[in-house]
Order: structure tokens, then C-alpha cells, then sequence
């Protein structure tokens, strides 16, 4: 596995499937500190369909703010980021591509599902 799918597959995972499954466990309860009961009682009245289109908001909001954020790396030469010391803007020709597709990070290394 090179670099970039190394970096991918931990990004994804620790990153982008974390923060959705937080946000998930809030909208049905599941996280009982304050913000997760307070976020909870908001949606409290919501179907399952409302909580779905929901779900696919927060999804497509998360995919958006990586995507985003790796594609500023992409356009800052004085922004490196490295991963065992390999320069992952330098071995990849679009690190923010490296996110979609059949062959992208999210198909490959997240455990959720994705529209």
C-alpha cells in the first residue's frame, strides 16, 4: 500500500467516518452528554425519512469540508503534508481526487454508506 492510500485509509477512518458516526449517534440518542441529548431533543419529532435526508446532509457536508480542505493543500506549495516523511501533495497528482471515484478513499476505507 503507498503512502497516500496509508494516509487515506486513517484519514477516512479517524476523520471523516468518525465525525459522521458522532453526529449519527446524536440525531438518535446514542451520545448522552449535554450537546448529544440537547441535539437529540431537536430532532426528537422527526420521521425516519427526515432523519435519513439529515444523515445525507451531514455526509455530503463532512465530504465537502475534506474535500475542500485538501484541495487548499493542493494549492499552497508553502503547506506540506506529510506522512512518513513522504510529501503526499508531491506523490499525488490531486490529493482532493483522492477522495472519489470507485478506486478513492471513501469506496475503499469507510465503513459508511455513501450517495
Amino acid at each position: 500500500m503507498s503512502e497516500i492510500d496509508k494516509f487515506g485509509k486513517v484519514f477516512i477512518e479517524e476523520t471523516r467516518d468518525l465525525s459522521i458516526n458522532n453526529m449519527n449517534k446524536k440525531l438518535y440518542g446514542q451520545i448522552k452528554n449535554e450537546e448529544g441529548k440537547e441535539l437529540h431533543n431537536k430532532f426528537d419529532g422527526f420521521t425516519d425519512e427526515q432523519k435519513n435526508v439529515i444523515k445525507n446532509i451531514v455526509s455530503k457536508t463532512v465530504d465537502t469540508v475534506i474535500d475542500n480542505f485538501l484541495f487548499m493543500i493542493e494549492q499552497h506549495d508553502e503547506i506540506a503534508l506529510l506522512y512518513n516523511d513522504v510529501n503526499l501533495n508531491e506523490a499525488s497528482d490531486g490529493l482532493s481526487g483522492e477522495l472519489y471515484t470507485e478506486d478513492g478513499w471513501i469506496q475503499k476505507y469507510s465503513s459508511l454508506f455513501s450517495d
